[in-house]
Parts: C-alpha cells; structure tokens; sequence
C-alpha cells in the first residue's frame, strides 16, 4: 500500500497551481508545434527556489520524472515559465 495518493493539476499559464506544501513525483509536459518551449517551476513564488528548469522540443510529450520520494515543495507549486507549452500536467502528493 503506497503511503499517499497521488494526485494530479492540470496547468496551462503561469501562477500558482494552489495545492499549497506537496512532493512533486513527475511532471507531464506537453510543448507547442513551435517556437522554443521552456518551463520552470519555482516554489512558491517566481522569485522562489527553482525546483526544475528545462528547455524541450516541440511538438512532443515529454514525462519528467523525480527520483526516490521526489522533491519537496514547502509553498507552491509555481509556473514561473511556460513558453511554448500547451499544457503540464503535474503529479504530486
């Protein structure tokens, strides 16, 4: 028996995503037909820690996955970047 759900937002402009303290476990990312898609997810706030920063490809449906019980984020999940991304979808508990 795992030890929480999990538990899924879909997200499609920058902000806060209000589930308030939560362990991200993966992210689902969906990039546009072009344009050069980068996303970065602070906590808290945009100014806050940066928890992931990558630039993608698009046109593609990227999974990025944390290891072991994933990364702790004691705020917020923030979208502090979306460029060229349809949606995330993020999974968390």
């Amino acid at each position: 028996m795992a030890g929480s759900d999990t538990k899924t937002k879909r997200l499609t402009a920058t902000g806060d995503a209000s589930i308030g303290r939560a362990r991200l476990r993966q992210v689902l990312v969906t990039t546009a037909g072009s344009g050069t898609p980068e996303l970065k997810i602070t906590d808290g706030s945009a100014s806050g820690t940066v928890v992931l920063h990558c630039d993608l490809l698009t046109s593609e449906v990227d999974i990025i996955g944390f290891p072991d019980e994933g990364v702790l984020v004691t705020d917020d999940v923030h979208i502090a970047t979306i460029d060229d991304i349809t949606s995330i979808t993020v999974f968390y508990n």
